[in-house]
């Protein structure tokens, strides 16, 4: 089966590419990873995913979710191991909680990350709105899913 097409990818990566600044080039200690993934999956109800850190130059990625292993891979050799990053992949991971058979990076993902980037202080959701009208992209009306009950 050919994988579903992701027509946000270009513009979300855009995006991103304009608010990592000097985030582009920060590395977090993997203990503070871990907490600001366990803290979220804490918030959302959801089991924690497994996380590694590695230093793979040979790896064109920054970071990567692998859905079947529940595995967030950040790559600190790619300038992917901080937390605009890790929110980013585990929006993955809660997505695929979430929902079934949505884009990768759709309307229900970009929600959830909008939601973390305001959450936890990376980004204000309304200077985030803003700046995906401008580059075009598409937000779930909610930044929760549907299934979140608090």
């Amino acid at each position: 089966m050919a994988p579903k097409a992701d027509p946000q990818v270009d513009a979300l990566y855009s995006l991103e590419s304009e608010i990592n600044g000097a985030w582009a080039f920060a590395s977090a200690p993997t203990r503070q990873l871990e907490t600001l993934l366990l803290m979220v999956c804490k918030y959302y109800a959801v089991s924690p995913p497994r996380l590694r850190v590695v230093r793979d130059r040979s790896n064109g990625d920054d970071a990567w979710y692998i859905n079947d292993d529940e595995l967030i891979v950040l790559n600190r050799s790619r300038e992917g191991a901080n937390g605009m990053v890790l929110l980013h992949e585990v929006s993955h991971y809660l997505t695929d909680c979430f929902y079934t058979d949505v884009e990768n990076h759709g309307r229900e993902f970009i929600a959830i990350y909008m939601h973390l980037l305001d959450y936890y202080c990376f980004i204000p959701h309304r200077c985030f709105r803003l700046m995906a009208k401008t580059h075009r992209l598409k937000i779930g009306r909610r930044y929760r899913p549907v299934a979140f009950v608090r």
